[in-house]
Protein backbone atom coordinates (compact mmCIF):
# COMPACT_ATOMS: atom_id res chain seq x y z
CA UNK A 1 0.00 0.00 0.00
CA UNK A 2 1.27 3.48 -0.84
CA UNK A 3 0.32 6.55 1.23
CA UNK A 4 0.37 10.27 0.69
CA UNK A 5 0.18 13.03 3.30
CA UNK A 6 -2.84 15.32 3.51
CA UNK A 7 -2.48 17.54 6.58
CA UNK A 8 -1.44 15.17 9.35
CA UNK A 9 -3.48 12.22 8.09
CA UNK A 10 -2.26 9.45 5.79
CA UNK A 11 -4.61 8.42 3.01
CA UNK A 12 -4.09 5.62 0.48
CA UNK A 13 -2.98 7.00 -2.85
CA UNK A 14 -0.06 7.61 -5.15
CA UNK A 15 3.12 8.71 -3.37
CA UNK A 16 5.19 11.46 -4.96
CA UNK A 17 8.83 11.76 -3.89
CA UNK A 18 10.65 15.09 -3.72
CA UNK A 19 14.26 15.72 -2.79
CA UNK A 20 14.74 16.71 0.84
CA UNK A 21 14.88 20.47 1.32
CA UNK A 22 12.31 21.41 -1.34
CA UNK A 23 9.34 22.91 0.50
CA UNK A 24 5.81 21.77 -0.37
CA UNK A 25 2.32 22.54 0.84
CA UNK A 26 1.42 19.50 2.94
CA UNK A 27 -1.69 20.91 4.62
CA UNK A 28 -3.16 22.68 1.58
CA UNK A 29 -3.19 26.18 3.09
CA UNK A 30 -1.28 27.74 0.18
CA UNK A 31 1.98 28.21 2.11
CA UNK A 32 5.19 26.20 1.74
CA UNK A 33 5.89 23.64 4.45
CA UNK A 34 9.05 21.67 5.19
CA UNK A 35 9.37 17.93 5.98
CA UNK A 36 12.42 16.99 8.03
CA UNK A 37 13.54 13.40 8.46
CA UNK A 38 14.50 12.23 11.96
CA UNK A 39 15.73 8.67 11.30
CA UNK A 40 17.35 8.25 14.73
CA UNK A 41 14.24 9.30 16.70
CA UNK A 42 13.12 7.06 19.56
CA UNK A 43 9.45 6.07 19.28
CA UNK A 44 7.70 4.16 22.08
CA UNK A 45 11.09 3.26 23.54
CA UNK A 46 12.41 1.91 20.21
CA UNK A 47 15.71 3.63 19.41
CA UNK A 48 16.15 4.53 15.76
CA UNK A 49 12.51 3.86 14.85
CA UNK A 50 12.47 7.22 13.09
CA UNK A 51 10.03 10.04 12.49
CA UNK A 52 9.21 12.81 10.06
CA UNK A 53 8.62 16.33 11.37
CA UNK A 54 6.48 18.61 9.19
CA UNK A 55 6.90 22.34 9.91
CA UNK A 56 3.96 24.34 8.57
CA UNK A 57 4.52 27.61 6.75
CA UNK A 58 2.64 30.89 6.89
CA UNK A 59 2.67 34.13 4.92
CA UNK A 60 5.87 35.18 6.72
CA UNK A 61 7.84 32.04 7.57
CA UNK A 62 7.96 28.37 8.45
CA UNK A 63 7.21 27.94 12.15
CA UNK A 64 8.53 25.45 14.68
CA UNK A 65 5.38 26.21 16.71
CA UNK A 66 3.05 24.86 13.99
CA UNK A 67 4.27 21.31 13.38
CA UNK A 68 3.31 17.64 13.35
CA UNK A 69 5.53 14.65 14.14
CA UNK A 70 4.66 11.54 12.15
CA UNK A 71 5.79 8.10 13.34
CA UNK A 72 4.48 4.57 13.16
CA UNK A 73 2.61 5.44 16.37
CA UNK A 74 0.63 8.08 14.42
CA UNK A 75 -2.98 7.11 13.72
CA UNK A 76 -3.36 5.89 10.15
CA UNK A 77 0.30 4.91 9.71
CA UNK A 78 0.58 1.14 9.21
CA UNK A 79 2.90 -1.04 11.25
CA UNK A 80 4.45 -0.57 14.65
CA UNK A 81 7.62 1.25 15.71
CA UNK A 82 10.67 -0.99 15.65
CA UNK A 83 14.33 -0.30 16.35
CA UNK A 84 16.66 0.27 13.45
CA UNK A 85 18.32 -2.78 11.94
CA UNK A 86 20.79 -0.80 9.86
CA UNK A 87 24.50 -1.36 10.30
CA UNK A 88 25.15 2.21 9.14
CA UNK A 89 26.80 4.55 11.67
CA UNK A 90 24.27 6.23 13.97
CA UNK A 91 24.49 9.87 15.06
CA UNK A 92 26.06 10.26 18.49
CA UNK A 93 24.50 12.49 21.10
CA UNK A 94 26.57 15.30 22.52
CA UNK A 95 26.84 15.19 26.28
Amino acid sequence: MVASITGSVFVPGQAVASPIGIPADFNGDGYRDVALPAPAATVSGKKGAGAVVVLYGSANRVSTQKRVVITQDTAGVPGAPKPTTSSAPRPRSRT
